[in-house]
């Protein structure tokens, strides 16, 4: 028996079994019947010699045809016709060798006519229909004859013109050939190659989501039109296929050449969406093992396996399917889950239903090499991947503009349930705090767009592809977090039961999310809510951005405003949201308060007594910023400075990133440097992490200022108590902490701020290690979690002989596609002498040794190094007729290298002369975000000058000190 719910529900396996293999069987029964024994009324042939002798066969060309109204110009299918079940088979033709694979197909799709219409209407592209066949399924009955078919290429849609409307309510069958070429896209049918043991081999693999099915199969390719999937793959011997569902009978044929194929077919698939179906032809191996029932196999190539390299995701995935089970009280409603490790696969990972498909990445890990850091990432992708299984397969969002229904909610997933399971390397704090910095910087107007865009946003491929952003993953997930605050723990959960109860294997608006919570919110009656679950949330799914809360203490006055990223204030758009207010006292906890509108007073957030200070979103369980009036903020930094660690973890994290990120116009420049001083107390990990990322923003932004170099002093007194601390917990032994993934990440963390800071204890450090190591660097490896800093610190203290034992390392690895090149490449950057790094400039140039993306990161790399800044400057004029190729499509990229040299131009003449060379040499219509985001450092350079300069000037000069340090 299944897993019983709080309600009594009961997901039995063998009854959903015994009722899915029964309902199948009559199904492919009746079709079959259908199929062999109906008269064909409707044809459509590309061979003459194939005609009918009941109907000519119409000799069509299925080819676009442009100039035609009618509902194919619309982004939607039509709902007049709903897919039932598909029977597939596919076979591929391809070798390793070959340079270009195709395959040939059949389809026959049942479908019900629901409102009669004339027209059948598919999605289809890249590939070549040959045959079209229309019958009806009732016995007895003609269906309408077929007059053409064409293709309208705006929606990718496969047109079948009828001589008369379908019936509504009738069910048909039509069946379709077609052929297509399986290549190494980014979706589809896919092909990719790889090398083991000397051979060279492929595996053919699938990527269906968003849009892709239709360049496979003739189908409706859109989330909403679900059916079941009978499907039959059809292999060279060698291989071995794997699908949705398992594989029921395997046996050979032969082909006209007499040449032995295997043809396995897989069981009827659960009623599901085009997106997460997958097929997987391989020369692979597996591990396996039995949880609770279902069947769990991890495949990847046969050396990997050997290797054990599947050993810890076979270990976890089973914990995590019942974590998640248990969690959400719905039980998983398949037998088996095959997760399959492929080389050079375009996604971290693919949720399809029964194969979820990888890239080795993301779920292969040697125990002898790799670092916890990789398993740790490998555990969370695992998990969100199962948490699709239910947010996304067995639930499904209607279009793609709610897409936050499944990335979203599994994303939630994937930060609740890791921790369970591996409580060292998940620590929520550490999860939590980075991927909502991160939010922060990408989730603001006016660059963002609200998690729910009107649906007419993603009509095509692009558009939709675009809705996969960090907004749609992360912040989805984010205000899950936020709405357990304010429903608690217990009625989220029970909302989310029998959300996925009631919808399972159909699909959802988020109104049916908010519906749920709501009915679990009036069954009680000890949690209220000032409007609507609905009213609500949909001020925080439908709106760009998030709220700037701004505190009064002098009156008690909260308000809000969008927060502006371009301006780092809020904005004065008219933009509300129920916000929900955790708050602290003097360090004591008070109750959650509702600001409901633009401005509330709330009398008990007044400051009243000399001793008394605020703090809002207690603990960041909110999201939104918060901003304070002077008075409070210096009631903060008072009690920092006495004590840091009255102040919950999270918000001393993020106070220093409010200061700096949320400048109130009314901002003195003061309290944000006497905020820093603190810091010299801090001894968290956490709060330097978020610190640190703010000082490599900002400096890299001062670097061409007179104030630079006392700045940089301040920046290393108040860091070195902390690089002490940590240094001191080891007793300066770096070699100490290898079995230590968390203080591992510390170590690499300060060192590389040290080093950079010029602290000579870290300098000589790095330097020893490097020496001792160059001499044998094949003897033994540097420790995975010192390595960069190492590497780097080593460069920049070298001659050319170590740059150039470090440079033929490079060549060596990227014969062996090692992943280590990176990071060589990257020390390589750091070398102080000039003609070195043009050299390494130069050298960029080789497309036999750099792809596109490397060139791209080798100049972004050499120009962060102040040496190289005007070197690359130089270089990109000089080379500019070949740069732009490297840049081909990567205007973003662009633009960020041109923002890293203008922000490090030593004056306003060197700023100028690039917006001349943008405008004249490269164009400014083709390039507008290099542009804007040269002009954004230039007026940014002139705000600093008049308003703040003098100021920090001022600041430094009465409050630094300089310590003796070694």
């Amino acid at each position: 028996m299944g897993t019983k719910s709080g309600s009594g529900f009961y997901l039995s396996k063998s009854t959903v079994a015994f009722f899915t293999l029964l309902f199948a069987a009559l199904f492919i029964a009746f079709t079959v019947f259908a199929v062999l024994y109906l008269r064909r009324t409707g044809f459509c042939t590309l061979n003459k010699e194939e005609e009918s002798d009941k109907v000519k066969p119409l000799n069509c060309t299925v080819v676009p045809t442009p100039g035609r109204q009618g509902i194919w110009d619309h982004y939607r299918l039509p709902t007049s016709l709903v897919p039932i079940n598909y029977q597939l088979e596919l076979w591929p033709r391809f070798h390793p060798e070959s340079p270009e694979s195709t395959f040939t197909g059949d389809v026959n799709i049942t479908f019900q006519c629901k409102n009669a219409t004339d027209v059948i209407l598919l999605h289809s592209e890249q590939i070549e229909v040959t045959v079209v066949e229309l019958v009806r399924f009732e016995i007895g009955t003609e269906a309408p004859q077929i007059l053409e078919v064409w293709r309208s290429s705006l929606y990718s849609y496969l047109v079948i013109n009828l001589n008369e409307t379908l019936t509504e309510n009738s069910i048909y069958v039509l069946r379709v050939n077609f052929s297509g070429v399986i290549d190494n896209s980014t979706g589809g049918f896919m092909k990719m190659d790889y090398e083991e043991d000397g051979r060279n081999l492929s595996v053919i693999t699938t990527q269906m989501e968003p849009t892709y099915a239709r360049s496979v199969f003739p189908c409706f390719d859109e989330p909403s039109f679900k059916a079941t999937f009978d499907i039959r793959l059809i292999y060279l011997p060698n291989y071995v296929a794997l699908s949705n569902m398992p594989a029921i009978n395997t046996s050979p044929i032969s082909d006209e050449d007499g040449v032995i194929w295997k043809v396995t077919t897989f069981n009827t698939t659960l009623k599901m969406s085009t997106y997460i179906v997958a097929f997987v032809i391989c020369e692979f191996s597996y591990i396996e093992m039995i949880e609770h029932g279902n069947e769990i196999r991890i495949w990847a190539r046969k050396s990997a396996i050997e290797n054990g390299e599947a050993d810890y995701a076979l270990n976890i995935t089973g914990a995590i399917i019942r974590h998640v089970m248990d969690y959400l009280n719905v039980s998983y409603p398949l037998t088996k889950t095959e997760l399959v490790a492929v080389p050079e696969f375009p996604a971290s990972g693919m949720e399809n239903w029964g194969l979820i498909i990888f890239h080795e990445n993301s779920l292969l890990f040697d125990y002898s090499s790799d670092t916890k850091e990789k398993r740790r990432l490998i555990c969370s992708v695992i998990t969100h991947e199962i948490g699709h299984q239910w947010f996304g397969n067995l639930v499904t969002m209607n279009w793609w503009n709610q897409l936050w229904l499944k990335e979203g909610l599994s994303s939630y997933i994937e930060n609740t349930i890791p921790p369970k399971l591996e409580t060292e390397m998940f620590m929520k704090k550490y999860h939590d705090i980075p991927e909502t910095v991160r939010l922060f910087h990408s989730d603001s107007y006016p660059f963002s767009h609200p998690l729910v865009v009107e649906e007419e946003n993603l009509k095509t491929t692009n558009e939709i592809n675009e809705a996969f952003d960090s907004v749609t993953y992360h912040k989805g997930s984010l205000l899950m977090q936020m709405v357990i605050t304010f429903l608690s723990q217990k009625l989220f959960q029970k909302g989310l039961t029998s959300y996925l109860q009631d919808f399972s294997y159909t699909n959802v608006k988020q109104d049916d999310l908010w519906h749920h919570w709501q009915k679990v919110i009036d069954s009680q009656n000890e949690v209220k809510l000032p409007a609507s679950v609905k009213t609500i949330m949909d001020k925080w799914t439908m709106q760009t951005g998030y709220p700037v809360i701004t505190l009064n203490a002098t009156t008690g006055t909260l308000s809000q405003e969008p927060f502006d990223a371009k301006l780092r204030q809020a904005t004065s758009a008219n933009n509300t949201w129920y916000v929900p207010i955790e708050w602290i006292k003097n360090g004591s906890a008070q109750p959650l308060t509702w600001l409901k509108s633009k401005e509330g007073t709330f009398p008990e957030m007044k400051i009243t007594s000399e001793n008394d200070w605020i703090l809002l979103n207690a603990n960041i369980t909110g999201y939104y910023r918060v901003q304070y009036d002077a008075l409070n903020w210096n009631r903060i930094i008072n009690q920092l400075m006495k004590d840091p660690e009255i102040i919950p973890l999270f918000n001393r994290v993020f106070l220093i990133g409010e200061i700096f990120h949320v400048q109130s116009k009314n901002m003195d420049v003061e309290i944000i440097l006497n905020a820093t001083k603190y810091l010299a107390k801090e001894k968290d990990f956490f709060v330097w992490q978020m610190v640190l990322v703010i000082v490599e923003n900002y400096m890299a932004k001062f670097q061409p200022f007179l104030l630079y170099g006392s700045l940089k002093q301040h920046v290393s007194n108040m860091f070195l108590p902390f690089y002490q601390h940590i240094m001191n917990s080891i007793g300066g032994d770096i070699m100490k902490v290898e079995k230590d993934s968390f203080l591992q990440d510390q170590i690499q963390r300060v060192m590389s701020v040290a080093c950079w800071l010029g602290f000579h204890e870290c300098l000589q450090m790095a330097s020893k290690t490097f020496t001792e190591w160059i001499k044998n660097p094949t003897k033994e490896e540097l420790p995975l979690f010192i390595r960069e800093v190492v590497l780097s610190y080593g460069i920049e203290s070298g001659s050319f002989q170590e740059w150039e034992i470090i440079w033929n390392m490079f060549l060596k690895q990227k014969d062996n596609k090692s992943d280590y090149g990176d990071e060589l490449l990257f020390a390589l950057s750091f070398s102080k002498e000039p003609w070195i790094l043009n050299r390494y400039l130069q050298l960029s140039l080789n497309s036999s040794i750099f792809e596109n993306h490397s060139v791209r990161q080798v100049l972004m790399w050499v120009a962060e190094n102040k040496i190289g800044t005007p070197l690359v400057w130089d270089f990109v004029q000089e080379n500019w007729e070949i740069i732009k190729n490297k840049y081909n499509q990567s205007e973003t990229d662009l633009a960020v290298l041109m923002g890293i040299l203008a922000e490090r131009a030593a004056s306003e003449y060197k700023i100028n002369e690039m917006l001349k060379f943008v405008n004249t040499t490269m164009k400014t219509d083709s390039y507008s975000l290099v542009v804007l985001k040269i002009n954004d450092v230039k007026e940014m350079r002139s705000d600093f000058n008049t308003k703040y300069q003098a100021k920090i000037q001022n600041w430094l000069k009465n409050n630094l000190h300089i310590p003796m340090f070694q």
